[in-house]
């Protein structure tokens, strides 16, 4: 999977054009032009507000890099626009100007409420988790090779369709239902790997399951580079066929009129 969610993407384009918005608004409702708004911070020796414009963009690229310190920067940005908008709001109570009052607080409001998203669970998971980051995997090859899943309840035979150094795909027409870690096992040549994991499951993975590795020892690590060289050798550069960037947005996007795919998708 090469894409991260499709939420958390929307989140971050609407911070990075958050400029051109603001400053189609403030010539809508106050008549103020980007050059009216930047001759007053240059005449009045305000200069702080030429890095204002810059704080949603910085906080949407934060958002779309994806790292441990993105939330940080976002939840840093966002003490500061909060405030600053609220002050603003209470500032245009007695102007007489209801509509720019109006747009303010529902910016403010918005904001408060992406900040609220952003503390819950799965949310700050997802960013301070690197390991969940399954959009990070590596390159993946074919190898068709018959495999078994252990979880805490059942063993399900599958068969491997691709593998990474990272993790591999496991066809099977069977609901693979686990809550923790895994276990998958396989063997190829007198190579034989027992490795823990954690089940991948999307909307657009047809027919089968990513695994995660997890926790790989320093012996099992070089085995599984061994073998994903041998694969590299052999050319068997795995296709993105059960992947599609396309298809998987239209999924995302008739999901969320059923209430899903506002969260990222990770295991409790």
């Amino acid at each position: 999977m090469k894409r991260k969610p499709w939420f958390i993407l929307y989140i971050a384009l609407i911070h990075l054009i958050e400029p051109v918005y603001s400053f189609t608004m403030n010539w809508f409702l106050l008549k103020i032009t980007p050059y009216d708004f930047f001759k007053y911070a240059i005449d009045t020796q305000r200069y702080y507000l030429f890095f204002t414009v810059w704080l949603f963009p910085i906080a949407g690229v934060a958002i779309y890099m994806y790292k441990r310190w993105s939330l940080l920067v976002f939840l840093a940005i966002e003490a500061i626009v909060v405030p600053h908008g609220i002050y603003k709001s209470l500032e245009y109570i007695d102007t007489g100007k209801t509509s720019v009052f109006i747009f303010l607080v529902v910016s403010t409001l918005s904001n408060l409420i992406v900040t609220t998203y952003f503390l819950l669970p799965t949310v700050r998971r997802s960013f301070l988790d690197e390991t969940l980051h399954w959009w990070k995997t590596k390159t993946r090859f074919q190898f068709k090779n018959p495999a078994k899943i252990q979880t805490e309840n059942s063993t399900y035979d599958v068969q491997i369709r691709n593998i990474s150094e990272t993790g591999l795909f496991v066809e099977t027409q069977e609901q693979i239902n686990s809550e923790g870690p895994l276990k998958v096992s396989f063997s190829y040549g007198n190579l034989k790997f027992s490795l823990k994991g954690n089940l991948i499951a999307h909307a657009n993975m047809k027919g089968g399951y990513g695994v995660q590795f997890l926790d790989v020892s320093k012996e099992e690590n070089k085995e599984i580079k061994d073998l994903v060289s041998a694969l590299r050798l052999l050319k068997l550069i795995s296709s993105r066929d059960e992947f599609s960037t396309w298809n998987d947005f239209k999924a995302w996007f008739k999901g969320l009129f059923r209430g899903k795919g506002f969260l990222p998708e990770i295991k409790a």
